[in-house]
């Protein structure tokens, strides 16, 4: 009767311990994640533009330095620089506290030929 009666406040004890530590633990978690959610940006560096001007790409995006800011706005400002029209790729990465907007530009088409066309004159077409 003892030992099972020992036994019993054991198993208590590890089930009071593990009840109180799961949740400071998860608490714990819960922080973490919005902490590397909510991260500030001192400033946003602007790489591969050729044509378009950075400052027109920094304005593209919401993400502004000195301001807090979480993957998802990280989302939006990838998905508003797509939405323009102008670009081919768009990374966005943290690197400390700069924010890395890397772009790829669509290439400009600068010359049109046209090959085996008798009937119109070129400038007709």
């Amino acid at each position: 009767m003892k030992a099972a009666s020992k036994f019993m406040s054991a198993a208590s004890a590890v089930a009071l311990s593990a009840a109180l530590v799961v949740p400071g633990a998860l608490a714990v978690q819960f922080v973490a994640t919005s902490v590397a959610e909510a991260a500030v940006v001192s400033r946003v560096e602007v790489s591969g533009n050729q044509r378009v001007d950075a400052d027109t790409i920094r304005n593209y995006i919401t993400i502004k330095p000195g301001k807090a800011f979480s993957s998802s706005d990280i989302d939006d400002a990838v998905k508003a620089l797509f939405g323009t029209g102008l670009f081919s790729d768009v990374q966005i990465n943290q690197v400390g506290s700069t924010l890395v907007v890397k772009v790829s530009e669509y290439k400009v088409v600068n010359q049109v030929l046209f090959q085996g066309n008798k009937k119109l004159k070129d400038n007709a077409l």
